[in-house]
């Protein structure tokens, strides 16, 4: 399991540096490569994602976790990496209902978006007053605070879980399945994540 500090920006001060320089390889060879170095597609993704990161305070790895979970996006070729796929490349659109739940988080660039300032808003990264009053007064988008509970399935069954930390209600609030908390972990592992 990823822990609550692995979704939090790890770089210090605000120089984006470290963090362009440790996902611009893993993007380059990656089914979204072409959005490196061709400006005329909306500018470099790795910049954009390390701005946005930074912007949220949330870690730039755990994009990229959510492109390999969700479509395969790092190890999978530009030439089959469909352009379907795309619009929703992070999985950012809903829980666990489909492509049509949220058709405005489609696309490259919003789902980083959507990414970090959902992240930032369910691990409570940022402060209650840069959202506005509907955000947070919505039943159906609790943070993260001890104690709070969720439906998740486990062993194939529906169970009611109490998550220890921020980082695992995170990962479970968008993909309540007790599984994806090893498959995150691997995936970090597997791209050399952890240590970003």
């Amino acid at each position: 399991m990823l822990d609550a500090k692995f979704f939090l920006w790890p770089y210090p001060g605000v120089d984006l540096s470290d963090a362009i320089n440790k996902i611009s390889p893993m993007l380059q060879k990656s089914a979204l490569g072409i959005y490196i170095d061709d400006p005329s597609i909306g500018g470099n993704l790795a910049e954009y994602i390390a701005l946005v990161c930074r912007n949220w305070n949330i870690n730039p790895a755990w994009v990229m976790v959510s492109a390999q979970r969700e479509q395969s996006t790092l190890d999978t070729p530009a030439a089959d990496f469909k352009r379907s796929a795309r619009a929703a490349w992070l999985g950012f659109v809903g829980q666990d209902v489909g492509r049509t739940a949220n058709p405005g988080y489609y696309g490259v660039y919003t789902q980083v978006e959507r990414c970090c300032e959902q992240t930032a808003w369910l691990h409570g990264t940022e402060a209650n007053g840069k959202w506005p009053t509907y955000v947070r007064d919505a039943k159906e988008s609790h943070r993260f605070y001890p104690g709070v509970s969720m439906n998740i399935e486990r062993n194939g069954s529906p169970v009611k879980y109490y998550p220890k930390d921020a980082g695992e209600y995170v990962q479970l609030k968008y993909t309540p399945h007790w599984a994806v908390l090893d498959t995150n972990k691997s995936i970090a592992e597997k791209f050399g994540l952890l240590n970003t």
